[in-house]
């Protein structure tokens, strides 16, 4: 079902679209941002940046740079990160009932 960032709570499992599509956990509520709470244009709320948890892997190329790559994975969520989700296409896949 696709959803919007005010349609988000904690424990959420969604899928993203950016370059890739990646599977990700909300940690945290959305909250709206403090100062300018509303676009310009439009006059939707804004809101901050919403915590994540993402699946990244690790690899080394054979020179030995070391890089990291998104996999869409749920049961390998090992990192955190912070996204801005404000427009952007969102799916819900599993909402944890309390």
């Amino acid at each position: 079902m696709k959803v919007t960032v005010d349609q988000l709570e904690e424990g959420d499992e969604i899928i993203l679209s950016g370059c890739d599509l990646y599977y990700a956990k909300v940690v945290r509520k959305p909250l709206l941002r403090k100062g300018v709470t509303k676009h310009w244009r439009t006059g939707n709320p804004i809101y901050k940046a919403v915590k994540l948890m993402i699946g990244r892997e690790e690899h080394t190329s054979p020179s030995g740079y070391k890089y990291t790559t998104i996999v869409c994975d749920p049961t390998n969520l090992n990192s955190s990160v912070f996204r801005d989700l404000n427009y952007k296409e969102i799916w819900l896949v599993k909402r944890e009932t309390k």
